[in-house]
């Protein structure tokens, strides 16, 4: 029987289970639009989701519509992202970046120049609030800015902006792109025939004319990353985000889209709920400490046009919108969907696919903290702490696996097995060496030192030998592993033996058990000597 804990296929990619954390707008970036370590450490929290798809992505500064978010644009922008693709893998998770284009949904405050927000027409969104800067230039909701109705070659340059930051996404490491043509964006401004009533190539008046801008994007995207890079579109048929109406053409247009994206996409994520809780928002926030918001809305989507789009499209479907683990399994069941994308459930779980595999409770989210500010509400949300008696259990069962990797890693370096041991760490672990007057900052930074070692000093590990070792089990799946060794090495010519004490540190991803940062100081013997 299949359930949300198997295993699926994806494309080329295994995923290790069908529950998705859905992209979220968070407001934690930078001035410049840069990822960094602290959404390194927000999504790597998390990487035991079968799939991550990013929080929304801008591909062009005139396509920003909020404060504090990311872009994958520029130089800056593809290395933010490569810090969080990187955090993400090495924990063993799977990632794809969301691009984004907001159209109208903007105010100029946050464009070029204060420039006008682009869309298919220069028809006024009435009653409709973003996060911007107000006319004092403090942060906060302002109404959006009056739309400019866009040119063809606007059109066809946000076309290629969304190839380009496509192909960047694949510089960066992701494991594929989605487009976000869902929730009153660009995209679903397009194929919107009330709000689209611009003429020719890309008007509102026909289906073909509707669903163009997305089908080109989808074409100019394959053609940049090639057929094996994941591509996934993003929908929301029959919401009302972003002030989006109601379209008596709704079934007509995305079942002619599903029929169009059969074979050039490999998935297709339907976000069900008429407030976008699986991509946060600033419009939203005013709604989100309500439990209707954290727990979910009706759905939207009928059931009738989930079947019809089906049989039109037969890739991979995700679902998305007040999911609970009953309500997926549900839709798994009866062949609704393959995947299911879960939003602010993760927020405060980051552990979430074992607390719904297990039946533990799932703590609440901190609301006031969904947007903007640091660690506090975003990386903060411990993982499932259990019963005192069940803890005292998972130690008798951890702590053998920290110190089975811990010997791992000093047998591989006793053998001067330098990739094994090397594998041992993450590729952003840290070192302390009291015979190197810096840290070392990355793992490919100490590989050079060692590299170095190797070449002018003719430096190689002979033997070592491990006493007193103990293990220290920490909250937030990390674990300290304490020992004596005493190493015998060539260096310069000469045998040597050194006798010191080192610390690591472990932390643990899907796969295990993995050192993070290691501490090695002379034993108190010789340093006393």
């Amino acid at each position: 029987m299949k359930s949300l804990h198997t295993s699926f296929a994806l494309g080329d990619i295994a995923l290790p289970n069908r529950i998705v954390m859905a992209p979220m707008t968070r407001s934690r970036v930078s001035g410049n639009g840069a990822l960094g370590a602290l959404n390194a450490s927000y999504y790597a929290q998390r990487a035991s989701a079968g799939l991550i798809i990013s929080e929304a992505m801008v591909v062009a500064p005139e396509g920003r519509g909020y404060l504090f978010t990311p872009g994958l644009h520029t130089e800056e922008q593809i290395d933010g992202c490569k810090i969080v693709v990187n955090a993400v893998h090495d924990a063993g998770g799977i990632i794809i970046a969301q691009l984004w284009h907001v159209g109208r949904v903007a105010h100029s405050s946050v464009l070029p120049n204060g420039s006008a927000p682009l869309g298919p027409t220069s028809d006024p969104v009435e009653d409709l609030y973003v996060f911007g800067l107000d006319d004092a230039g403090r942060p906060g909701k302002v109404h959006v800015t009056p739309p400019r109705a866009m040119t063809d070659a606007e059109i066809e340059r946000v076309v290629q902006q969304f190839s380009a930051a496509a192909a960047n996404a694949r510089r960066a490491g992701f494991d594929g792109v989605e487009i976000l043509a869902a929730n009153g964006y660009l995209f679903d401004q397009f194929l919107n025939g009330v709000v689209n009533r611009r003429e020719g190539r890309y008007g509102g008046s026909s289906v073909t004319t509707r669903c163009a801008l997305v089908l080109e994007t989808v074409e100019a995207i394959r053609a940049a990353v090639g057929d094996s890079f994941v591509l996934g579109v993003r929908l929301s048929p029959f919401g009302n985000f972003n002030k989006i109406p109601d379209d008596p053409a709704t079934s007509e247009t995305f079942l002619y889209l599903a029929s169009k994206l059969a074979g050039r996409t490999d998935y297709v994520h339907f976000n069900d709920e008429p407030v976008s809780i699986g991509h946060l928002n600033q419009s939203s926030v005013e709604n989100a400490g309500e439990d209707a918001a954290v727990r979910g809305f009706k759905r939207m989507i009928p059931d009738e046009f989930l079947n019809d789009f089906r049989r039109f499209y037969p890739g991979t479907v995700i679902a998305c919108g007040g999911l609970t683990g009953e309500t997926a399994q549900s839709m798994l069941d009866n062949g609704a969907a393959d995947l299911f994308a879960f939003g602010v459930p993760f927020i405060a779980n980051p552990d979430l696919p074992a607390r719904l595999r297990d039946d533990l409770p799932l703590a609440d989210p901190r609301t006031e903290f969904f947007y903007g500010g640091g660690e506090e509400g975003y990386s903060d949300y411990p993982a499932y702490a259990p019963p005192v008696a069940d803890a005292v259990e998972s130690i008798d069962r951890e702590a053998p696996q920290v110190l089975a990797a811990a010997r791992s890693l000093i047998d591989s370096f006793s053998r001067h097995d330098v990739q094994a041991y090397f594998d041992g760490f993450s590729s952003d672990a840290t070192f302390m060496f009291y015979y190197v007057d810096k840290p070392l900052l990355s793992r490919s930074e100490y590989r050079d030192e060692w590299s170095e070692w190797e070449r002018k000093d003719g430096f190689r590990v002979l033997e070592c030998r491990s006493e007193n070792q103990h293990v220290q089990l920490l909250d937030g799946g990390h674990a300290i592993f304490m020992h004596d060794v005493e190493t015998d090495v060539q260096y310069q010519g000469e045998q040597s033996t050194r006798l010191e004490r080192e610390t690591i540190v472990f932390k643990r991803d899907r796969a295990g058990w993995i050192a993070v940062h290691e501490h090695l100081s002379l034993h108190p013997k010789e340093a006393a000597a």
